[in-house]
This record gives C-alpha cells, structure tokens and sequence, in this order.
C-alpha cells in the first residue's frame, strides 16, 4: 500500500512538472503582441534581406493597415522556446526580416528579428533565447505585409 501512494505522487509530481515545462516553452502571439509598445505612436519599418547578405537589404515603413495586418499574424501564431544559444536553419538562404517598433515618446524600442519561416529573436526578452515559429505561412504572410504598399481591408 504504502509502495503504491509513493508511485502515485511521483506519478502526479512527473506529470505537473511537465505540464509546468511545457507552459514554459510555449509562447502565443498574443504574449508576444504583448511586447509591442501600446498606446503610444511608434513607427514601424520592417527590413528584409537575404540572410548573410545585409548590404542587400531594403526596408519598408508600414502603414497603419500593413500594422494591424502584422498584428494579425502575431496574434494567429504560436511559438517554442528553444533552450539553446544556437539554432539550425533548416534553408540554405532563407529571407531574414528585421521588425522595429520605434516609439515617438522616446521609450525603448522593440526589435524582433526573424529568419525564414523558422526561428524569431525578440531583444532584450525571453532570455536572449530563439523563439521557433509554429506558422507554417509566416514567412509567406510576412513577405505580402512587407511587399504591400496597401492592403485592402
């Protein structure tokens, strides 16, 4: 009996701790929106350029329809935090994308940088650590938010 109460609280102590890892390793858009400066005007530009190849980068201020459209794919996606400093990109030149939200008050900048349809880094938060993209149309949305001067509601 007594063999039996001690495997069943391992049991419960195993499976909380996993339920508690997992809530830690995931992150939903909507966390991750979170992050972005609200209620203050901020300009936002978004970089795109071949990966390893910055001198080939163009950059786009977005308007307030391509802003919301972002705000939409963040809000539709979920992320994993990887518990490595480094990562493998599974293309052999993926699009990189930078996302800066620059605040007109003066506070402090959000940069996100994404590479390819596979990892995201957000600076200064989650630890330094790579956030894996679980959308398999983020690249793809990202590219039309970044190629559209309008978008149509």
């Amino acid at each position: 009996m007594k063999n039996k109460k001690r495997r069943f609280w391992f049991c419960l102590g195993l499976v909380l701790a996993g339920c508690l890892f997992y809530d830690f390793c995931q992150v939903s858009g909507k966390e991750l929106w979170n992050l972005v400066p609200q209620g203050t005007k901020s300009t936002v530009t978004i970089t795109q350029y071949p990966f390893l190849a910055w001198d080939a980068r163009e950059e786009v201020v977005l308007d307030e329809a391509q802003v919301e459209a972002l705000e939409t794919l963040f809000l539709e996606s979920d992320f994993t935090k990887t518990m490595t400093d480094l990562v493998w990109i599974k293309e052999q030149r993926p699009q990189v994308y930078d996302i800066l939200w620059m605040p007109l008050d003066g506070s402090e900048p959000l940069s996100i940088h994404c590479i390819g349809n596979d990892y995201l880094l957000v600076t200064n938060h989650f630890g330094g650590k790579h956030l894996k993209i679980k959308n398999e149309t983020w690249e793809e949305t990202l590219s039309e938010i970044f190629s559209q001067q309008e978008i149509e509601p």
